[in-house]
């Protein structure tokens, strides 16, 4: 079946595989407005993160049956995160150990209002995720409902990846993570069934960082993905498929912490997919679960449940004026 006509969601197979990033967070949010060039007073958060961690955990906890594909140090940071994986039931059967290498670490500086000021990631530990370190990964691709990859892999482990999902016939969902890791995507993004990336990242893979939202999405269905969703932060998130773009608010929120609201809203939306739910749908439900997330200091809600998003869901609804 070609791609572009594969329905998204696949109730037979409900097993998600997620490759990637597991890191730890340590998040330093200003008291004040952050002044350049000097030292600011700032409290600490440290907890667990990374893209590819996060979306295991977010969808672990919305009940799904979660592995992932990582590397970690043989150090304490790398035995916390395998500890508290297992304990939420994600599989690690797949996560390599490294003797040499250190558990990546991400630091993020977050004004006094939790938006992203600046961050530095040191993630070498990633780089060992290449094409021949993951060979025994890729037969065991063939049976899950969805991969989900992010640009923190090496650009040849991506384009492998693409390669694999095209001819396996696995519904594949990839985030470009930043500006410089989107264009470790190729151009033809065929094979991607859904491209989750930001306005400043589609600008980085297309070149053309001024160009209208919506003609962003309409250029990278063009080069192959199946469906686009496309954040713009306050002003919600584009949603393209089949040549067609809808707009979609973004769900009002008192940000405390922004970190992990984008990997909120792709496990929520797969959670969506998984169970049969339009992508227009589905990506509602991930904006909703992002909104949640800013208004909490960890990268994944830990009251997070099926339930719990579905209440948290109809509330929404019932604040909605009527149109």
């Amino acid at each position: 079946m070609p791609q572009k006509d594969r329905p998204l969601s696949s109730p037979t197979h409900p097993a998600i595989t997620c490759i990637g990033g597991a890191v730890i967070n340590r998040k330093y949010r200003s008291k004040r407005a952050i002044l350049p060039r000097t030292s600011n007073p700032a409290s600490l958060t440290v907890s667990y993160g990374g893209v590819a961690r996060n979306v295991a955990e977010n969808l672990a906890r919305l009940g799904h049956s979660v592995s992932l594909v990582s590397a970690l140090g043989d150090d304490a940071a790398g035995l916390s995160i395998r500890d508290h994986m297992r304990s939420l039931g994600v599989g690690m059967d797949q996560v390599t150990v490294s003797p040499s290498l250190a558990t990546a670490e991400y630091a993020a500086i977050l004004n006094d209002d939790g938006e992203l000021f600046s961050a530095a990631a040191a993630m070498d530990i990633l780089d060992s995720l290449t094409p021949e370190g993951l060979e025994s990964v890729w037969p065991s691709l063939s049976d899950q409902a969805w991969v989900f990859a992010e640009c923190n892999l090496p650009a040849d482990t991506l384009h492998l990846l693409l390669q694999s999902c095209r001819n396996l016939s696995v519904r594949l969902a990839i985030d470009t993570v930043s500006m410089p890791k989107a264009r470790r995507l190729p151009k033809d993004l065929t094979g991607i069934d859904v491209l989750f990336t930001n306005l400043d990242e589609a600008g980085a893979m297309l070149g053309t960082p001024s160009a209208v939202p919506s003609e962003q999405v309409l250029d990278l269905l063009a080069r192959g993905a199946a469906n686009v969703v496309l954040t713009m932060g306050s002003e919600g998130h584009l949603v393209g498929t089949q040549g067609s773009v809808s707009h979609h608010p973004a769900v009002s929120a008192k940000p405390v912490d922004v970190t992990g609201a984008g990997d909120a809203l792709i496990s929520a939306t797969l959670h969506g997919l998984v169970r049969r739910e339009s992508l227009e749908s589905a990506a509602e439900i991930g904006a909703l679960l992002a909104g949640l997330t800013v208004q909490s200091v960890l990268d994944v809600r830990p009251e997070l449940s099926a339930d719990w998003l579905h209440e948290q869901a109809n509330k929404h609804a019932q604040k909605k004026p009527e149109s």
